[in-house]
């Protein structure tokens, strides 16, 4: 089931490291672009609570839009459905936003691969990418002298754990999603040599799972649900300017009296990214249940039009269309 030493698997063929020319690009890229995103999201999230204008503001709110739609890919991605191109290309190199290291060909730099080990560095990537945005702030601060508070933390980490929350809440369940095998027995989905519940290593990575559940999907998930019911409160008392502040990344770009659709976001994200997981067997269930749950974020969307810019209601609602239309699209086929 696995490469041997010095090969990597591209699309179930096991190529040679030493006699392929794509082995030190995807990396090469996958650093520049996460550090040039890191850069972006630092930028915004420390300008967040300032005035700007329609147009900035449409930029900010547009570039997170097509980062969730970039995600949503990925996960239909999981499911057995047979893609065309450009979207099997375009799946392949969006796969990283889904914390799919294997893109980064890892039997080439790390050795023979390790299933274990494999999840253990998925999951850090999550931590990695935070601390290296909080290693940002304290350089900012310290050594260029920039005015970096306590807000601008709180919210460059609320807009980068919102950005990836899908693919986390996926990544988290990954080692449940077990499938079938003719004698009875079940073997992980992300990797058919494990055994279900019969081995150490799938039941270390039930363990590892927990450390991305509880302290990444669900711990978020409780703090906008808190945020969001102590808005009306605390902005009508005194100290309210700065709980807005605070909490800039979940609020400030939407409409006053559309606050809580930060929480829509939220369970839309996660049921998109726990259901391939859950229904990993049931493929026409599963995009039936995501044509609902899309159909339903799409009507609420243009029933409230929550986004500050118009521009962005707009751009949302053409997006969610179109994954509604590749949905069912793969039902009918």
């Amino acid at each position: 089931m696995n490469c041997a030493a010095n090969h990597f698997d591209d699309n179930g063929l096991c190529m040679s490291c030493s006699d392929s020319n794509f082995v030190v690009w995807p990396l090469i890229v996958a650093i520049v672009f996460g550090l040039v995103g890191l850069v972006i999201v630092y930028k915004f999230a420390t300008r967040v609570d300032r005035s700007s204008r329609d147009s900035v503001a449409t930029i900010i709110i547009a570039a997170g839009l097509i980062l969730a739609i970039f995600q949503d890919l990925p996960s239909f991605g999981k499911v057995k459905v047979k893609w065309v191109e450009p979207l099997k290309t375009l799946r392949g190199v969006l796969s990283f936003l889904s914390f799919d290291i294997g893109v980064l060909r890892p039997n080439c730099w790390l050795g023979p691969r390790n299933p274990t080990m494999s999840y253990f560095y998925t999951i850090l990537s999550y931590p990695c990418g935070a601390c290296t945005v909080c290693a940002f702030l304290a350089f900012g601060k310290y050594a260029l002298r920039k005015d970096v508070t306590l807000n601008d933390a709180i919210n460059i980490n609320g807009l980068l754990l919102s950005a990836v929350y899908m693919a986390l809440a996926s990544v988290s369940l990954r080692p449940f999603k077990c499938l079938g095998n003719p004698d009875g027995s079940a073997s992980l989905g992300a990797d058919r040599s494990i055994l279900c519940w019969q081995r150490g290593d799938h039941q270390l990575m039930v363990a590892l799972s927990f450390l991305p559940m509880l302290g990444g999907v669900l711990s978020y998930l409780t703090l906008i649900i808190w945020a969001v019911t102590q808005y009306p409160r605390k902005v009508s008392r005194p100290g309210g300017v700065k709980f807005v502040k605070r909490w800039s990344f979940a609020f400030s770009r939407f409409n006053p009296t559309s606050y809580y659709f930060i929480l829509v976001l939220v369970l839309r994200d996660l049921l998109i990214g726990m259901t391939p997981v859950i229904l990993s067997s049931l493929n026409e269930l599963l995009f039936l249940l995501w044509i609902v749950t899309l159909t339903s974020y799409a009507t609420l969307q243009a029933r409230l039009w929550p986004w500050k810019s118009q521009m962005a209601n707009i751009l949302d609602s053409g997006l969610t269309g179109c994954l509604i239309e590749a949905s069912s699209w793969a039902v009918c086929s």
